[in-house]
């Protein structure tokens, strides 16, 4: 009867594990898509400094164009954050809905796919390199993943694994790595500052590709950075 007991309830734990997990993977990305949301809209209320700005911020011509028209740059910051956060809703909805609604336990890695993509488009701007460096690769890999997927949720053909797992390598390597190499460098030379989110903001904001307008690299604090 004891015996019993213990594998009910181990079994129990193994049924409840998994959405705890993904409860507080979609609790940390939550926090840092909102602290990255706050970082952006203070971002788009002060005009870019150079003449080509990454959209959605303006530079000071355009500034003044906006306010000629009627609205404020704050006003302007508003709108562009309540549409970046509507699409982000959609995101984390889809996230939700999968782990609400899935069947399987491959329903919760889905899920956690959608809430890292919610969060790279936002990542631009987050000031905390961490959640750049775990969550952004996260979301680019399975979001290749999810194509291969897609839409048996089957890897049918096999040969759709192939650049799956090339495409996912590819943004391990690109946006996953560079980061803690810049890192360590900037550790063994202490008198270099990092330009940080400074810079990152003067670059695109393209969903997989991001360059400077001004011809300089973009790092995040010691890294690049995705948008999805």
């Amino acid at each position: 009867m004891t015996t019993h007991s213990r594998r009910l309830g181990l079994g129990g734990w193994k049924r409840i594990a998994p959405a705890l997990a993904l409860g507080v993977f979609a609790a940390i990305t939550l926090a840092a898509t909102i602290v990255a949301l706050v970082s952006r809209a203070a971002a788009i209320a002060v005009p870019c400094d150079s003449a080509a700005c990454a959209y959605p911020r303006l530079n000071s011509d355009a500034a003044a164009g906006i306010e000629s028209a009627g609205m404020t740059l704050h006003g302007y910051a508003m709108v562009c954050t309540l549409l970046t956060v509507i699409y982000i809703a959609i995101l984390a909805g889809l996230g939700l809905l999968v782990a609400l609604r899935g069947r399987g336990s491959s329903r919760w890695p889905i899920a956690a796919v959608w809430f890292a993509m919610a969060f790279g488009s936002v990542s631009t701007y987050s000031p905390w390199p961490w959640a750049t460096y775990l969550i952004t690769p996260l979301g680019l890999i399975g979001f290749y993943w999810l194509m291969a997927l897609f839409p048996t949720q089957t890897l049918t053909p096999r040969w759709v694994i192939a650049p799956a797992t090339i495409a996912g390598l590819w943004a391990l390597v690109t946006f996953g790595i560079p980061p803690i190499v810049d890192a360590i460098a900037m550790q063994q030379s202490p008198g270099t500052k990092s330009s940080g989110l400074s810079s990152s903001r003067a670059c695109s904001e393209s969903p997989l590709l991001r360059s400077c307008a001004s011809g300089a690299r973009a790092p995040p604090p010691g890294g690049r950075r995705a948008s999805f």
